[in-house]
């Protein structure tokens, strides 16, 4: 299951797969411009209320995908150990 998983998050060979890809990137183009946006002083509530929305819905999967991709590829971390001490 975990290796299956795994094959379809990484090989963007397939239609899904690519899907997966191209969604996490938008995902994190959003946050970007979201973020740089909100920075400017004279937006109209609507818009901050827009952008606020944006923010939430990336935010809710950006931490789902890195958990996701952190637990499909624990024994590539191993290195990390030996920072540990």
């Amino acid at each position: 299951m975990k290796a299956t998983i795994k094959n379809l998050i990484d090989n963007t060979d397939t239609k899904l797969g690519r899907f997966i890809s191209m969604f996490i990137q938008v995902l994190i183009l959003i946050s970007v411009v979201t973020f740089s946006m909100e920075t400017i002083p004279d937006l109209s509530s609507q818009t901050r209320i827009c952008f606020a929305k944006l923010k939430l819905f990336a935010s809710s999967f950006l931490p789902l995908s890195t958990s996701l991709g952190f637990m499909l590829r624990s024994e590539d971390l191993n290195f990390f150990s030996a920072f540990m001490g």
